[in-house]
């Protein structure tokens, strides 16, 4: 058995919503969902089985193009979007809908983003810096981002970061990896080093 699903539709246009190139589309953690987001800086939301449009972002999510999106690793069904607007959002999940809940602000435009089972949140940057945060609560509700590293363009890759993606751990030290504009594939070992 080849393993793919002939159910499922292979047809170009079968999930219609965006009307701009998509720049990414990511499955929930539970594959219940697809999540995509598009130079037309909006979001959408769909159900994996019957590939209904479960939701869609209030138009304009974001004041330009929306580069990458990750779900959160605890089944919360909420996810986050970065954008040449310089900002990552976080959409919240609750009773069957998305809302805009934190949101953070960088001096650069954010080009990738990803997070950790354990929760890290490791974005990058069209300068070709990377940072990895962490979601700061209080009492289960979030109040803000907690900066944990912020690694610099002269010791990562000198141009955009295209993509990012922490590596699944089960030693409990995360390693990311990110690939850039200039063609290079780099490693991060404990938030330490290239």
């Amino acid at each position: 058995s080849s393993g793919i699903n002939a159910e499922w539709p292979l047809r170009p246009g079968e999930l219609v919503h965006h009307n701009l190139t998509v720049t990414r589309v990511r499955f929930s953690p539970d594959s219940s969902k697809l999540l995509s987001v598009s130079r037309d800086r909006e979001w959408v939301v769909w159900d994996t089985t019957s590939h209904i449009l479960l939701a869609r972002s209030p138009p304009k999510a974001h004041a330009r193009i929306i580069w990458d999106c990750a779900w959160f690793k605890d089944n919360s069904g909420s996810f986050m979007t970065v954008s040449r607007d310089k900002t990552l959002r976080v959409w919240e999940y609750e009773s069957g809908t998305w809302e805009l809940g934190l949101s953070r602000t960088f001096d650069s435009s954010v080009t990738a983003v990803d997070v950790h089972s354990q929760g890290y949140i490791a974005v990058g940057f069209e300068t070709g810096g990377v940072a990895v945060l962490a979601k700061e609560e209080e009492g289960g509700v979030g109040k803000g981002f907690i900066t944990l590293v912020e690694y610099e363009s002269f010791i990562c890759p000198s141009l955009t970061i295209n993509t990012l993606q922490w590596r699944p751990s089960t030693d409990g030290a995360p390693q990311l990896a990110i690939c850039s504009d200039d063609s290079s594939v780099a490693i991060f070992n404990n938030f330490v080093s290239c």
